[in-house]
């Protein structure tokens, strides 16, 4: 049965009300834009949206411009992922009325037009529930996944999406307890990031929300994943492919910091002396068949950034970007791609 029209009016600006949308932004206009326009087109009230900027400060302009409702917070620099999103949620924390809901999107991301709602009326539903995760798509190819939840093994500090890569062929429909949700889309109570903690900024870009997860759990905290709400996300922008060097030097540097944050004395020496020498083998076996000499120097550099107490920015990454080509072309007259 249909709802009346005020009915439908009503309930979508109390949503709307409740939520709040945290993005952050490194460069990626035309990225942020599909992700704004789709959430627009998503929601039947507007929403509270924040943007952190970890670019070139000139690459907010059109954005502004754009869409003038949007919160721009400026990081400073490339802080990383995880330090960018608790800018957003300590404003949030700090604001009132204070919403209940947060919903965290990487800015690759487009969300499909019920997939708000149906991710905001399952928290509503399920008071026991800190987190959900919709079902996450290629953007390139709608029909194959990028993560239907998650899991996590603990002795190998290892965080997985289910089903990546897979058909979405129906094996993947059920709804259910998880053990990992990526933040690549993350909806949450606010006040689980009160009792839990929130991103590690140690993490810089990847292994931060694995983290996240594990200590959320161990407070108490349960996550979901709800199938029947779709985003779109077209993957590895931040870094690249698994051969990129930043990713995998920050694979290995994250691991590490993952397996040392996660466990115990004895999983930790569990780690070094079994599941973290089987990683090095078949990574550098893989790496070296693939031509891959590069990712090869950089997975070590990475083990080698871990013990030498690195964290947060990696050496190879500035901390104050360049400004993209659009707006070093014409200081006066550039104008953003348009995506």
């Amino acid at each position: 049965m249909l709802e009346p029209t005020g009915q439908r009016e009503t309930r979508g600006a109390a949503e709307a009300a409740s939520l709040a949308v945290v993005l952050v932004d490194h460069n990626g206009l035309p990225d942020t834009r599909d992700c704004l326009r789709s959430l627009a087109r998503g929601s039947k009230a507007p929403l509270r949206i924040l943007v952190v900027n970890t670019g070139h400060a000139e690459a907010c302009g059109p954005l502004a411009r754009e869409f003038p409702q949007v919160e721009l917070l400026q990081a400073g620099g490339n802080v990383g992922f995880g330090a960018a999103n608790n800018l957003a949620l300590e404003r949030l924390l700090r604001s009132q009325p204070r919403p209940e809901f947060v919903l965290l999107l990487n800015n690759d991301c487009v969300v499909e037009p019920d997939a708000i709602a149906r991710l905001v009326g399952h928290l509503a539903g399920h008071a026991e529930v800190a987190a959900v995760a919709p079902r996450i798509l290629l953007r390139d190819d709608n029909g194959r996944l990028w993560a239907a939840g998650g899991g996590h093994v603990a002795w190998r500090a290892f965080s997985y999406n289910r089903g990546q890569d897979e058909r979405d062929d129906g094996r993947w429909d059920a709804p259910g307890e998880m053990t990992f949700l990526s933040a690549c889309a993350f909806l949450a109570r606010l006040s689980a990031f009160e009792r839990g903690g929130m991103f590690d900024p140690d993490f810089f870009l990847y292994g931060e929300d694995a983290e996240l997860c594990a200590r959320w759990q161990r407070a108490g905290l349960r996550l979901f994943y709800v199938p029947a709400a779709r985003v779109l996300h077209r993957g590895s922008v931040a870094a690249g492919d698994e051969y990129a060097p930043l990713q995998a030097y920050l694979r290995y540097r994250n691991r590490l910091l993952l397996a040392r944050k996660t466990l115990g004395a004895g999983g930790w020496l569990r780690f070094l002396l079994v599941a973290l020498p089987l990683l090095v083998a078949r990574d550098c076996v893989r790496q070296l068949r693939a031509g891959r000499v590069a990712a090869f120097r950089a997975s070590l550099g990475g083990l080698s950034a871990y013990f030498r107490g690195e964290r947060g920015r990696p050496a190879m990454v500035p901390e104050h970007p360049a400004r993209p080509a659009w707006v070093v072309a014409s200081p006066r007259s550039a104008r953003a791609p348009t995506g």
